[in-house]
């Protein structure tokens, strides 16, 4: 009989087969070592049987009145922090570095994406449809929130993408109208 040498790969597969082997009433007995054939024979170690134990649930039904006593923390994670957003004009000046200024200039300068904010709360803005609107701050929100609802007319490579939504809070979108507001008197 011809034997050809064994592989890693080959090892660890018996190993694994090893462990998988036999019937549900042998599980409790180890089973003997595998012996591979070869120039280089190798006995591979059967390991040792595990052990597993199912939950066990009580049968009478358990009713508690009051609050829940709190279980203590047996973690050795840290608790997490709660950052506080303030909703102010320089806290949306840095969520406008982060999702608008590749987009939106606010120093008047043109782009080719979407209108300058400098100068825009307050003004009239006219829209593709024709109509004008005046930009306060329901119109701004709306703006952000909805963009397509009433596009400032322009000719627009892209329409304003509204991914970013999903992202921001509530809050940070109002520091957003606050941060344009102040664009209206510089």
């Amino acid at each position: 009989m011809r034997t050809k040498p064994v592989s890693n790969f080959v090892l660890a597969g018996a190993l694994f087969l090893s462990g998988c082997a036999g019937s549900e009433s042998d599980r409790g007995a180890s089973p003997p070592p595998t012996t591979l054939a070869g120039p280089q024979a190798t006995t591979i170690p059967t390991p040792a049987p595990t052990t597993t134990v199912a939950p066990t649930t009580s049968a009478v039904p358990t009713t508690t009145t009051g609050p829940t006593p709190a279980t203590p923390s047996t973690s050795t994670q840290p608790a997490p922090t709660t950052t506080v957003f303030e909703v102010t004009a320089e806290a949306g000046g840095e969520l406008v570095k982060l999702f608008c200024t590749n987009c939106h200039s606010q120093d008047g300068t043109p782009r080719m994406t979407g209108p300058t904010w400098l100068g825009l709360a307050g003004s009239e803005v006219a829209l593709t449809d024709g109509s004008t609107v005046l930009a306060d701050s329901a119109y701004l929100l709306q703006s952000i929130i909805d963009p397509a609802s009433q596009v400032v007319a322009g000719e627009w490579i892209d329409p304003m993408p509204i991914w970013y939504v999903d992202l921001l809070t509530a809050d940070q979108i109002d520091a957003l109208v606050l941060y344009i507001e102040t664009l209206s008197s510089q």
